[in-house]
């Protein structure tokens, strides 16, 4: 007749002690595994931000002109010395395309621990982008392309745990040579109306001009 031997109590302890550090390192890696997950999900989530920022800003670059003219004044495209703001004038239609009026436009960086690209238009101002690298090394944000002024270098720096990465665009200025009457009206960056004419003015097409860059 065998006898039927049970475990010991110091064997019963090594297998709870090895099955505990197996569970630790699987647990310990399925922690790194989602940490890095979310902080991919993260930083796409702020590409995203940032390449939908560039595309609106591109986009009303290429709606707007580097130098409307009208009569002897002239709205042009400026960046400023530090290549951190940009000013702009967007048109605005009426139902028979034609411009009444002259909308300024700016991106610049400020806003929460000076981090933030703001677009302000009239008394409004809105957030496009958090969590920008704002520091000089990154700069310019805003540059001219070439020596006509006609092509604009966009940059946007996005900083995620004390990595940068960075989304770029060029936007073609195509609405130059555009010489509007004196029926539009010019709306400054604060709201303020710089000019108040009469009649409207015809869109004057994708035609070629320069434009002005100035510091502030």
């Amino acid at each position: 007749m065998s006898k039927t031997r049970g475990f010991t109590l110091l064997e019963i302890m090594m297998v709870l002690a090895i099955f505990g550090v197996l569970m630790g390192a699987i647990l310990t890696s399925m922690n790194y595994s989602r940490t890095n997950w979310q902080n991919a999900d993260y930083q796409i989530s702020r590409q995203e931000d940032a390449r939908k920022a560039i595309d609106k800003l591109s986009w009303e670059l290429k709606s707007s002109s580097p130098s409307w003219k009208i009569d002897s004044n002239t709205y042009d495209v400026a960046i400023n010395n530090a290549g951190d703001q940009i000013d702009f004038y967007a048109p605005v239609f009426d139902t028979n395309d034609e411009i009444t009026e002259l909308q300024a436009v700016r991106y610049y960086m400020g806003g929460l621990d000076n981090a933030q690209l703001l677009r302000k238009q009239g008394s409004e101002t809105v957030v496009v982008a958090n969590n920008i690298d704002n520091v000089a090394a990154q700069k310019p944000f805003f540059a001219f392309n070439n020596t006509d002024h006609t092509v604009i270098d966009i940059k946007i720096p996005i900083i995620k745990n004390s990595t940068t990465f960075v989304v770029r665009s060029q936007s073609n200025l195509r609405n130059r040579d555009v010489l509007l009457d004196d029926g539009v009206t010019v709306e400054g960056i604060a709201g303020v109306y710089v000019s108040k004419k009469k009649s409207p003015s015809k869109f004057a097409g994708e035609s070629k001009d320069q434009d002005t860059q100035y510091g502030k």
